[in-house]
């Protein structure tokens, strides 16, 4: 059997990778897309961070993620396989911690959760446009 060069080698090397096929580029979740809707107060001690808890919200999902802020906490938020989510985030109050979190689900393009700490809270029910 004749020796090959270690030009011709590299050469099928490259053609091996070349034929395998790549997975897409930005793929994306089964979840990703806009939800917009309302966040509606359902709790509030009338403490600064709680003023103005009814308002419009939209929140962008990519790959099954994304990121809500709740006063001085920005939440990182991963969306399980079932539409599940839940994420929190403990900051230091001037006189005491705050665990701040959010929790909900994905079904039927609604994202509904619940936000905020024992200060304040809301729910939203949002809507994938």
């Amino acid at each position: 059997m004749p020796q090959q060069s270690p030009a011709w080698r590299r050469i099928a090397a490259l053609a091996l990778l070349l034929s395998v096929p790549a997975a897409p580029a930005g793929a994306g979740g089964p979840f990703d897309g806009t939800y917009k809707g309302r966040q509606t107060g359902t709790l509030t001690t009338n403490a600064p961070d709680c003023q103005s808890l009814n308002h419009p919200v939209a929140i962008i999902i990519q790959d099954n993620h994304f990121t809500r802020r709740w006063g001085e906490a920005t939440l990182d938020v991963a969306v399980a396989a079932d539409g599940s989510f839940a994420a929190s985030f403990v900051t230091p109050d001037r006189r005491r911690l705050r665990n701040i979190s959010i929790k909900g689900k994905i079904a039927g393009g609604v994202l509904d959760a619940d936000i905020g700490s024992e200060l304040c809270a809301a729910h939203l029910s949002l809507t994938k446009s």
